[in-house]
């Protein structure tokens, strides 16, 4: 084992040697030599010790200032292009933009195929009576004479103005021909007495004041129906005609809708007629 040396002065005129080992044991050496009380005198050196064992690391110490900013270093190379990534997910539907200004008119295009033919149009307004025609041949003489009772034919007519607020019956004021008496002038009506195909026709006047609307009735139902607007001053006249099956016991009658009138001035503008066609 190593020691070293070690020279400690002490009092009583005398020195005391020691060594020391490297694992701290200490070994004393006594020389004692006597010297006066005022005198210190070195000993001998000792011989150099042996490097002891590396010590621990020590703690890490505190980190120091930021130094200075660099220099920016010279352009890398461009590098090479990546392999194209997959299709994202299709985004929200963005908001309208703003609307564009008008564009010119664009040139004529080509005449296309004709289109099929459309639907028939409405009926167009009623025109106006046509002049009288002239007279027809005179026909055939008959096989042989009709019995007077086998008869029906009348003609009526109004002369007067006439109103109505609520549907009324048409009353006529005068009888221009009947040969059996078939029309009832109390109930302004006829009665089918007998079954037979009849002609019936009635027409009226009106002017820019009244709008007549007249119908023909079998019993209780609506027939046929004629309505009549002047948007002029004068005088016009409308008419309707019909053939009809009658059973016996049938009522033919006019009525006038609620809200009509018809115009006459004193003349004979409004008449109903019927005739018996064929006995069945």
């Amino acid at each position: 084992m190593m020691y070293v040396l070690l020279l400690v002065c002490v009092t009583m005129q005398h020195f005391e040697i020691k060594a020391e080992g490297a694992d701290g044991s200490q070994k004393t050496l006594h020389k004692s030599i006597r010297y006066s009380e005022d005198c210190e005198i070195p000993g001998i050196p000792g011989l150099p010790g042996h490097h002891g064992p590396v010590g621990i690391d020590g703690n890490m110490g505190i980190d120091g200032y930021m130094g200075q900013k660099g220099y920016y270093g010279n352009a890398g190379d461009i590098g090479l292009y990546g392999p194209d990534g997959q299709m994202g997910p299709i985004g929200l539907s963005g908001q309208p933009g703003v609307e564009g200004i008008e564009g010119h008119n664009g040139a004529d295009g080509y005449i296309g195929n004709p289109g099929n033919i459309g639907d028939p149009g409405l009926p167009g307004y009623k025109g106006s009576s046509g002049k009288v025609g002239n007279s027809g041949l005179k026909g055939e003489p008959g096989a042989g004479e009709v019995p007077q009772d086998n008869i029906v034919a009348f003609t009526v007519a109004r002369a007067t103005e006439m109103s109505a607020s609520k549907e009324i019956s048409i009353d006529f004021t005068h009888i221009l021909s009947d040969l059996n008496g078939d029309f009832d002038m109390v109930n302004d009506s006829y009665t089918c007495r007998i079954q037979g195909v009849y002609l019936f026709s009635f027409s009226f006047a009106s002017d820019s004041t009244t709008s007549p609307s007249v119908n023909i009735i079998r019993n209780s139902t609506n027939i046929l129906s004629t309505h009549s607007t002047s948007v002029f001053s004068v005088i016009q006249t409308s008419t309707n005609i019909m053939v009809l099956n009658l059973l016996k016991g049938d009522t033919i009658w006019l009525r006038m809708n609620a809200g009509s009138s018809i115009h006459c001035r004193g003349k004979m503008l409004c008449s109903f007629t019927g005739v018996l066609l064929h006995a069945t």
